[in-house]
């Protein structure tokens, strides 16, 4: 840990051997002048110096001098810190000593606290290379308590005691008021941007975490998917929604889902060409809804399966068209599930959005209703009309997809089932 500070800060040894000759010399004819004994001032005077190099010399990292401040606060990530714990002892020595020589615990540790304050607003703005943080405020104040502390218990130990304690108490709960009193006013003037960097790491620590495992889950599915032989190429994954979307690049297509909720999305085949072999359409639905029954047993709980035959007249190269869609109250709902089976029985591919059910208000206009209010606004009579639930500005509604004729300039329209105003829903 000390050679690490040593590494962040250039000149660091010397820059302090300099100041502390600096301190320390005129601190000890002080003392000899005054009558005071020296050592201890001397010492008082080489741990200010200590603090000032380790604080203030311009630093390799942080964000001072560009008016950021860190205020996020963490007792785990304090303790588990050596940083923070070198705050800590860095405060010690110089309040302890500053205890032994005043003999004033109380005031020795408050100006250790603001001393403590005005060095991390010198950070904020002056002090290239270092980083604002109220966490190592918080432990250069917990340093100045145990030095204050220690500072008593040498003196009592021989005897000495505080001078006059009760005005000590006094003089340093003033101090410590007026000075955090006007520290605040500072940073109020001064507006920094703050940050919680142990926030920000918190959610670095749980992306990473939610990743884990991904790979390997859609290797997995990748080789069910797409068969024996399957070789996973390249994954990649994408933040989207507070999530993942991960991405396998195999051998033979492309597999989409969501992570961490494993969930498939898409299976984009190399080969989509229908293949010929003896499946005929009941065969391929049971392949198809078992299939779905695997990947899917959540979207399809309480769907309606309809199929369809893609070229009949392709005979044994046809290909079957498995379709699930769910209705609640008459409304269709926005999951939905595509799978497509050759006549030998290889799932060629799938798209699916496998998502919950949203609560819905009631819908108040029945088809009809929804076709007349279109049929007034465009002239055009509807050709066909759908109950969807449909995103619409952030929130889910009934909304009816009303069909216009083909070859009219009028596109399809939708309207609220609600409150029967035109709308546009978002694309998802």
């Amino acid at each position: 840990m000390i050679e690490a500070s040593i590494r962040a800060v250039p000149g660091l040894l010397v820059s302090f051997l300099v100041l502390a000759s600096l301190l320390c010399l005129p601190t000890w004819l002080a003392a000899r002048t005054g009558g005071h004994p020296p050592l201890v001032r001397v010492l008082l005077a080489a741990s200010l110096a200590g603090i000032a190099t380790v604080t203030l010399l311009p630093g390799n990292a942080g964000d001072a001098g560009t008016g950021k401040c860190d205020t996020g606060l963490s007792l785990q990530a304090a303790l588990d810190s050596p940083s923070a714990w070198m705050n800590v002892a860095l405060f010690v020595p110089a309040v302890f000593f500053a205890v032994l020589a005043f003999r004033r615990p109380v005031t020795a540790a408050a100006v250790g606290m603001l001393l403590s304050g005005v060095i991390e607003l010198a950070q904020t703005n002056l002090v290239g290379g270092r980083s604002c943080s109220v966490t190592d405020f918080a432990m250069n104040t917990v340093g100045a308590l145990i030095g204050a502390v220690a500072g008593l218990v040498w003196l009592r130990a021989r005897g000495r005691g505080e001078h006059r304690w009760w005005r000590d108490a006094a003089w340093g709960t003033g101090i410590a008021c007026a000075g955090l009193l006007a520290l605040a006013g500072i940073v109020h003037a001064s507006s920094p941007q703050t940050y919680d960097a142990a926030a920000v790491e918190h959610r670095q620590e749980a992306a990473a975490k939610a990743s884990a495992g991904s790979s390997e889950w859609i290797t997995g599915a990748a080789q069910s998917v797409f068969g024996q032989g399957t070789e996973v190429q390249q994954i990649e994954e994408i933040k989207q929604n507070g999530g993942l979307v991960a991405t396998a690049t195999t051998n033979r297509g492309k597999l989409i889902a969501w992570w961490p909720q494993r969930k498939l999305v898409e299976a984009i085949p190399k080969n989509n060409q229908a293949d010929a072999g003896p499946v005929r359409s009941k065969q391929a639905v049971r392949i198809g809804s078992k299939f779905a029954a695997t990947w899917f047993a959540d979207e399809i709980h309480g769907a309606r399966l309809t199929t369809k035959t893609l070229a009949p007249e392709a005979g044994d190269q046809a290909m079957y068209h498995l379709t699930y869609r769910r209705y609640v109250d008459g409304v269709m709902m926005p999951m939905r599930l595509d799978i497509t089976v050759t006549s030998s029985g290889r799932v060629i591919g799938f798209t699916a959005r496998p998502v919950t059910d949203p609560t819905l208000p009631k819908a108040e206009l029945d088809r009809s209703a929804a076709e007349a209010l279109v049929r007034g606004r465009t002239g055009k009579s509807p050709t066909a009309a759908v109950l969807l639930a449909q995103k619409v500005a952030g929130a889910w509604r009934p909304v009816w997809m009303v069909g216009m004729p083909e070859g009219s300039k009028t596109p399809d329209m939708f309207v609220d089932a609600v409150t029967g105003r035109k709308v546009t829903p978002q694309m998802s």
